[in-house]
């Protein structure tokens, strides 16, 4: 991995490349000419560092000499980004409205589906961010039980989603040294592996809404919407009502639509409708069914709306995903 890899006028295409592999994008010059990074058109620092299978440290401290675009396709990821100086292009993400960058500012953005991400650099833009990245797969691997990254897990519930948080102090620290690097060698890439980790549990920290002392939650009622997502998960197809759920399992609405959405990040039907879509999905790309047949399956009632619902979460239509897995 790339930790600190400097570029200037005697860059090799070579070395781009292999940062683009990592950070999983693909830089070209406005004129669709690759040439340019040969030219000593992008200078700089990258960072790209896998701190453990499926966490990685990212960032640049880069100017740009010609017109660029950059684009990244993302698929079950979850990015955050600290600018930290300078002048970095608003970034478009899937179909969400453009965000500017801003000093200062921390950026989360979290795509479930294959969905794409660009940047269009003007001749002189520069800049400093640092970040990770880390993906769904890493998730899976805390358990079920450990509830203090159920608010990052729930950002996937969305499907596609861009969000300002609050500063994240390790991130702050990292920033300082990326824009003036003061460490070398293993002492540097211990750093940024600390500074990575301690700011991947300050983010859980601030998505969660789990800890009992802040939010009153109680054993009872955490375990009630343990149940309820259970029932949910069990019958996407054909789900209970809010007032059958509840009666199923002794709570009452509110109180439940509260806890729920304390330990998931998301309401009881919000959860269910990207779970069914999920599992749409995957009926997509492992079968034959008709679009019509899937989203019968999964409890629409009707196919465009299914369409509709689907695009917004994968980023892509059925028919498009379904091409695309071929």
């Amino acid at each position: 991995m790339l930790i600190g890899q400097e570029f200037g006028a005697d860059s090799r295409s070579l070395d781009v490349e292999l940062a683009a592999s990592i950070l999983r994008c693909n830089l070209r010059s406005a004129t669709g000419v690759t040439e340019a990074e040969q030219n000593g058109a992008l200078q700089g620092s990258l960072l790209a560092h896998e701190v453990l299978p499926g966490l990685f440290s990212i960032g640049q401290r880069l100017s740009f000499a010609t017109k660029h675009s950059l684009e990244n396709e993302l698929e079950g990821v979850l990015s955050c980004f600290f600018t930290v100086s300078g002048h970095l292009p608003a970034i478009e993400v899937g179909n969400l409205a453009p965000t500017q960058f801003k000093n200062g500012q921390t950026l989360t953005v979290c795509a479930d589906g294959a969905t794409d991400c660009r940047s269009h650099l003007e001749e002189g833009h520069h800049g400093t961010f640092v970040g990770f990245m880390i993906t769904k797969q890493w998730l899976s691997e805390i358990d079920d039980e450990d509830v203090s990254f159920n608010g990052v897990k729930a950002q996937f519930y969305k499907g596609l989603s861009q969000e300002k948080v609050v500063s994240l102090p390790s991130l702050v620290s990292l920033g300082a040294e990326m824009q003036n690097p003061s460490l070398t060698g293993y002492a540097r890439q211990l750093f940024i592996e600390g500074c990575t980790i301690a700011a991947v549990a300050e983010l859980a920290a601030f998505f969660s809404n789990t800890d009992g002392q802040r939010i009153g939650l109680s054993e009872r009622n955490r375990q009630h919407a343990m149940q309820a997502k259970e029932i949910l998960d069990d019958r996407l197809a054909n789900p209970p009502s809010m007032q059958e759920l509840c009666f199923e399992i002794g709570a009452n609405p509110t109180t439940l639509g509260k806890s729920f959405q304390a330990v998931f990040g998301d309401t009881v039907f919000g959860y269910l409708k990207q779970q069914q879509l999920e599992a749409a999905k995957l009926l997509l790309l492992e079968t034959g069914l008709p679009v019509g047949d899937i989203a019968a399956a999964i409890g629409f009632s009707n196919a465009g709306a299914f369409a509709t619902a689907f695009r917004r979460k994968h980023g892509v239509s059925p028919l498009s995903l379904r091409r695309k897995g071929k």
